[in-house]
């Protein structure tokens, strides 16, 4: 099976064990990526399944807890805005 390529985002296809129309389309999330998801089929177990892992379009760096020196890199869906009243 061909997967499209497309500059907007990365993907993985992994293949079903045996022939299988059924498809799990995998999204990650807010500053993470697809790599956790290598094996996604191995841990699942479901050897009908064919799994579409997707990675998001847009870096994503965000200090943790307040400290410079811990960053996490990864990928985001979408721009998070944040409103400068509080609630």
């Amino acid at each position: 099976m061909r997967i499209a390529e497309t500059k907007l985002f990365s993907s993985q296809f992994i293949s079903a064990q045996a022939k299988s129309d059924k498809l799990m389309i995998v999204l990650h999330g807010r500053g993470d990526s697809i790599k956790p998801f290598a094996k996604f089929d191995e841990e699942l177990q479901i050897p009908e399944m064919n799994y579409l892992l997707l990675n998001a379009p847009r870096k994503f760096l965000d200090v943790l807890a307040g400290t410079v020196n811990r960053l996490t890199r990864g990928m985001v869906w979408y721009v998070s805005v944040r409103s400068s009243s509080s609630f």
